[in-house]
């Protein structure tokens, strides 16, 4: 039986096929070798497959971002001041230095109930304006 580079062991036409048809589509292995031809992807022998993680995260750098949330308790005014940090991966720029709106500002509730309502056993609180 003689075998072509796309339908070797490794994710060749036919076991992309097999694997799109899971997932409810139908697509012939000539298509899927069409396909993989016009975005000049080699068939799979000769795909690189020795990426390292680190190589990975060098190239996906520019379109990650890495997220915090955290609070602050202040000794000074005695409240808690919370914090979403986002930073791009790749240019180390950092976004929510402003509040979410800068034109509008954020709502004083010091003198507002908050009612917080627990969800999934505990693992999570919603919270809201008391009525």
């Amino acid at each position: 039986m003689r075998t072509t580079a796309g339908d070797t062991n490794g994710w060749g036409y036919k076991r992309i096929q097999g694997e799109l048809l899971k997932l409810g589509h139908r697509v012939s292995a000539s298509t899927i070798r069409r396909v993989l031809k016009s975005l000049r992807i080699p068939p799979a022998p000769g795909r690189r497959t020795d990426t390292t993680w680190r190589q990975f995260l060098q190239v996906q750098a520019a379109t990650m971002l890495a997220t915090d949330f955290f609070h602050v308790d202040c000794a000074f005014t005695l409240r808690r001041l919370y914090c979403l940090f986002i930073i791009e991966a790749g240019s180390r720029y950092v976004h929510q230095l402003h509040p979410p709106r800068a034109d509008h500002p954020a709502a004083d509730l010091s003198q507002e109930r908050i009612r917080r309502r627990p969800v999934l056993g505990g693992l999570l609180n919603e919270y809201e304006r008391a009525a």
